[in-house]
């Protein structure tokens, strides 16, 4: 696991986990990156990783040799152009969604990501949390709360007028799932 604040470089901290993971023999397959998010952009900390930032770090992302991205952040996925730069970048499977991931207000819970390429018989990958603690997380990973003056984020109530999210280290608490089995190696 990977835990990114709002003071680090995003895909510079990634990209270096990953190389040493190579270097070590246990490169990853599937990179989890769970933060919150919107149409085209993920949200970390007081960055915003769009398309300009993305064609900015190109030779970072060619560098990630994954086969899979699962994009854990809401609406992303909305944004097609978005997805289709980062699997040219990456070279890689971009799983996303372009809707709310999180709970709902009817109270159901929404934890299902898609590829751009509807053929894909790869089943979609799970949220490595356990099942009990991601339906019991009542918040989304839509908007991101915002931290003035502190890289890290208290616990954020939310209310019907405002349901932008939580922290996601509140959604994890130390307490993860491999549910496909094989060795959980990063979430970012």
């Amino acid at each position: 696991m990977l835990w990114l604040d709002g003071q680090e470089l995003p895909l510079e901290t990634v990209s270096r986990a990953l190389a040493e993971r190579r270097t070590l023999g246990q490169p990853v397959d599937t990179l989890h990156w769970v933060s919150h998010g919107s149409p085209g952009e993920l949200h970390l900390g007081d960055n915003r990783i769009n398309s300009a930032y993305l064609l900015a770090n190109a030779q970072k992302l060619a560098n990630w040799e994954l086969s899979n991205l699962a994009l854990w952040s809401c609406r992303a996925g909305a944004d097609h152009n978005f997805i289709a730069l980062l699997e040219e970048l990456i070279g890689a499977t971009i799983w996303s969604t372009a809707n709310t991931l999180g709970c709902h207000e009817d109270g159901s819970s929404h934890w299902t990501l898609a590829t751009r390429n509807a053929s894909s018989a790869a089943a979609s990958p799970a949220l490595p949390v356990e099942p009990a603690r991601r339906q019991a997380w009542p918040h989304r990973l839509n908007g991101a709360p915002v931290a003035s003056g502190s890289p890290s984020l208290a616990a954020i109530s939310e209310d019907a007028t405002d349901p932008a999210g939580d922290t996601v280290a509140n959604l994890f608490s130390s307490s993860f799932s491999d549910v496909d089995g094989d060795s959980l190696v990063g979430i970012a």
